[in-house]
């Protein structure tokens, strides 16, 4: 398969501009496929094209929301479930290393030599006794045989050669030459997985299940439409952000204990009705203090209209005063109370320098760029006490393809916290001069 130029931009998140992943044409009865990456907001992509996308898709897969995403539906199979996009990557990567599959059947005959079954050895071979010990001359040997209804050989086919045509191109070390199938699956398509099925219970080899599974979920999905153009990303990504947010710096277990609760008491109603919760996007708990964390998944432009609305600060301040009050209730004035900290964070590419603070803290991977507030008629905010810090919302960039690299690692709470303390200085400093 001949290589393959990719088409790479960020998508803007205007004018119906809001898919993130990839676009592929593959060009039915042409080699070569139009690919386009659709990279997200403040992502520069600068390094292997074919990884970093690669990397793309295993990210929103892991971190996208089927009810929010668009996985998996593509304009051929709009009705089919999530695209079994890893089964396709390994497919390849089998036939790669091990080409196609054979099936083998196990037969036994007796022979002087061979691997001995002894369990059918005793049962069917009489032995010479010897001083009082049995001695054997023949053995029931087992043997592998190429199996003549190749069944599941034949399904193989049909997987390597959608696949390869799907994503060979990704592969373009390698030359793929796999041979046209000979199955239909779309008829018989559930008998088959019942064959793989039974065939993966009475396996153990680890190379043959996994190859097996991932047979299984391409006979789900059914196969690509080659006439048609393939999807496979989110037109949801601010679902991602916010999970890749909650992921990295988010306390799961303390976050439903700052749940703002709400009740309705109705007229002539005896006993108040419970409404839903406020959820903030993400709690942090570091050194004692707590970070209310708001991922926002806008295109940052330092004019006033794409940074969060006054709705948005106005949950934030909210959260943080309900937070403080949650977490300092029942501390007396001798005892250290903590400080409740608010922030926005959002993409955007560091490479990108049309945006750049002479004070921003460079040994971070994040930027500040100011704070929100609340305006206050005839008595401006002034100087705050630590437990109304959280009426302050800072503003805090993060690189995009940094924040990707690193979701899935631990104790990264320690610099952002490092980090948002030190902003929250500034942003104090700056308060009281206005």
């Amino acid at each position: 398969m001949a290589d393959v130029s990719i088409n790479t931009r960020n998508h803007t998140g205007r004018d119906k501009d809001d898919f993130v992943g990839m676009k592929l044409d593959p060009k039915d009865g042409v080699k070569s496929p139009s690919v386009e990456a659709i990279f997200p907001l403040g992502y520069h992509p600068d390094g292997d094209i074919k990884k970093e996308l690669y990397a793309l898709l295993h990210t929103i897969r892991r971190h996208s929301e089927n009810k929010d995403g668009d996985l998996g539906k593509t304009t051929a199979h709009p009705e089919k479930r999530v695209f079994p996009f890893d089964a396709y990557f390994a497919v390849i990567r089998d036939f790669m290393q091990y080409g196609y599959y054979i099936e083998r059947e196990v037969k036994y005959k007796r022979a002087p030599l061979g691997k001995i079954n002894w369990k059918r050895t005793i049962a069917q071979v009489r032995p010479i006794i010897q001083d009082s010990s049995p001695i054997y001359t023949d053995f029931v040997i087992r043997q592998n045989a190429k199996k003549t209804d190749n069944l599941i050989s034949l399904i193989h086919e049909w997987c390597v050669d959608e696949a390869v045509k799907t994503f060979g191109w990704y592969f373009t070390a390698s030359t793929f030459d796999p041979r046209k199938p000979t199955l239909k699956i779309d008829k018989d398509k559930n008998y088959f997985i019942s064959v793989i099925r039974d065939s993966l219970k009475s396996t153990f080899i680890d190379r043959n299940r996994a190859l097996f599974r991932a047979m299984i979920a391409m006979l789900r999905y059914g196969g690509v439409d080659g006439k048609e153009t393939f999807f496979e990303g989110t037109t949801h990504f601010q679902t991602v952000w916010e999970s890749l947010i909650n992921t990295l710096y988010g306390d799961r277990d303390k976050k439903k204990d700052f749940f703002p609760g709400t009740e309705w008491y109705f007229c002539g109603g005896s006993e108040p009705v419970s409404a839903n919760k406020l959820r903030p996007d993400t709690i942090m708990l570091y050194g004692g203090n707590l970070f209310v964390l708001d991922a926002k998944y806008y295109s940052f432009i330092n004019d006033g209209e794409h940074v969060p609305a006054a709705s948005d600060i106005n949950k934030q301040v909210a959260y943080g005063k309900y937070a403080e009050q949650k977490i300092n209730h029942g501390k007396t004035e001798n005892q250290k109370k903590a400080i409740v900290y608010n922030a926005f964070l959002i993409p955007y590419d560091f490479n990108y320098e049309r945006y750049e603070l002479k004070d921003s803290l460079k040994e971070y991977p994040y930027i500040y760029i100011g704070y929100a507030r609340f305006i206050r008629e005839k008595a401006p905010i002034g100087e705050l006490s630590p437990e109304q810090s959280y009426e302050l919302v800072l503003g805090i960039l993060i690189d995009t393809k940094w924040l990707m690299e690193n979701a899935e690692k631990v104790d990264n709470e320690t610099g952002l916290a490092e980090f948002i303390e030190k902003s929250y200085e500034k942003a104090e400093k700056d308060n009281k001069g206005r």
